[in-house]
């Protein structure tokens, strides 16, 4: 691998390690960047029709439309003095595909994510650009780590959702994820060391789109660039970093919208991975 700086490591995915996600959790990195993850031609097949079911790209028109949300509450966050995920995502934010955190109601998840969760099921089954996606990443990342990748369960054995589309032109709220918090009661069918957070970059973004990393541990956002790390978007390249803690990411510049296909990443006891959104 190569490391950039004492916070970041970008390097081909063939160079890198389980130990850059065991340093990841452990706080000796904030980002590790893998490029290219996936080919041009995979990440421009979705980005040509996101948000544009009547375009050619996409089959399932009807389908994927409806499965087009404005995002709701966003992350873990407390965003100012308010407690986890009780306050907006900040603009409007085209998202194809349920996160747990936005569907959580009182430490719990509502039914209403499993209906997402089966709305997006049929967009898989009906758009191929999407299916491969999903498919292609989910096996680079098994592929990279020489380990198995599968979606992670709730503690009752139901399969979870990974790998949400969101697009953003306005950028987010400084915030953090944490699912042992979100859901104190406990959500995920079987211990993790940890949670990383994964994000393909699938448009070109010129200007803006970096995501800003804080480390993790503090326990009210720092002030905006004050000890954080700035990731550039690169078009086909993954950031994967520790969503414990703080973070953002900055504006676009110019109009143009940043696409990612984004999820969780848990490192388990027996170093296999499971993800979620």
């Amino acid at each position: 691998m190569t490391r950039a700086d004492d916070l970041v490591v970008r390097c081909r995915p063939e160079q890198a390690e389980l130990d850059d996600l065991h340093a990841l959790l452990g706080g000796e990195l904030r980002a590790l960047v893998l490029a290219p993850y996936l080919t041009w031609e995979i990440c421009a097949s979705v980005a040509a029709g996101f948000g544009h079911p009547s375009t050619s790209a996409y089959d399932g028109a009807e389908r994927y439309g409806s499965a087009l949300y404005e995002s709701a509450p966003y992350g873990s966050a407390p965003y100012g003095s308010a407690p986890y995920g009780s306050a907006p995502y900040g603009s409007a934010a085209p998202l194809y595909g349920p996160t747990l955190a936005e569907h959580r109601v009182n430490g719990q998840l509502s039914d209403r994510y499993w209906e997402r969760a089966a709305d997006a099921m049929l967009v898989d089954d009906a758009v191929p650009e999407v299916r491969d996606l999903r498919d292609c990443c989910r096996a680079r990342l098994a592929g990279v780590f020489a380990t198995s990748v599968a979606p992670a369960t709730t503690v009752d054995g139901r399969e979870l959702y990974w790998g949400v589309l969101r697009e953003t032109h306005t950028g987010t709220p400084v915030h953090r994820n944490d699912v042992a918090e979100e859901f104190p009661a406990g959500i995920l069918g079987g211990p993790v060391l940890g949670q990383l957070a994964f994000d393909l970059v699938l448009s070109d973004v010129p200007h803006g789109g970096e995501t800003r990393i804080w480390a993790s541990g503090a326990d009210a956002p720092p002030p905006d660039g004050a000890g954080s790390v700035d990731v550039s978007p690169a078009k086909h390249a993954a950031l994967i970093f520790d969503p414990r803690g703080y973070h953002r990411v900055l504006p676009c510049a110019g109009g143009v919208g940043r696409l990612s296909l984004s999820f969780f990443i848990g490192v388990t006891q027996d170093e296999r991975l499971v993800i979620w959104s």
